[in-house]
């Protein structure tokens, strides 16, 4: 397979902002916008991890505990997953020349679903304006801002990875359910079961 030119990436966040756009509208060009070292992907996740490091430092500022800790590394560990999953299942399908550029573009582009978020609660307000119960407007809410990520990481999967349709489908999916996996693994580890077994005795 013949690897792809690797160009450098954007030295100014202007070249990321322009990615974005473009990817927002389903253009796979705004792919080139991203660089493709490793450098670019750490970039591109020191954001994320810059959130993480302000909640461990207010979680023991405030009131250290082990359930504080354990949704800090849980969220760690949902960050870190799709790259890793992704990377593997591009080495499987022998599209690892393009990982490094799809991964940074997938970190950055996070940034679109909480735009998607925002758009999706100015529907739902306008929704309860004209009077759709409270219910079903919270359902489009979710189904929104659920169908947007799917689509978002399917596109970024086709296009980055350069993987049939029905592949970039089995990525995604593969990366929602390991999530919900270790979501649910939390759950059942502690101290997250001793507060469930607490519950269920008040």
């Amino acid at each position: 397979m013949k690897r792809p030119l690797q160009r450098r990436g954007p030295k100014r966040m202007g070249g990321v902002v322009q990615g974005l756009l473009l990817i927002a509208r389903g253009r796979p060009e705004g792919l080139d916008c991203f660089g493709a070292t490793p450098d670019a992907f750490l970039a591109a996740l020191s954001p994320w991890l810059a959130f993480l490091l302000v909640g461990l430092l207010m979680i023991m500022l405030r009131e250290p505990s082990a359930v504080g800790f354990s949704l800090i590394l849980l969220s760690l560990c949902a960050l870190l997953l799709p790259p890793v999953l992704s990377h593997l299942m591009a080495r499987f399908w022998e599209r690892s020349a393009f990982w490094l550029r799809y991964a940074t573009a997938t970190a950055w582009c996070e940034w679109l679903v909480i735009v998607a978020y925002a758009a999706s609660l100015l529907v739902v307000a306008l929704l309860l304006k004209l009077g759709v119960p409270a219910p079903l407007a919270g359902i489009t809410f979710v189904g929104l801002i659920a169908c947007y990520w799917l689509w978002l990481h399917w596109f970024l999967a086709w296009r980055g990875l350069a993987l049939g349709w029905w592949r970039a489908a089995i990525l995604v999916a593969l990366v929602v359910i390991s999530t919900a996996v270790l979501c649910g693994l939390a759950q059942l580890l502690p101290p997250h079961v001793g507060m469930f077994a607490m519950q269920g005795t008040a």
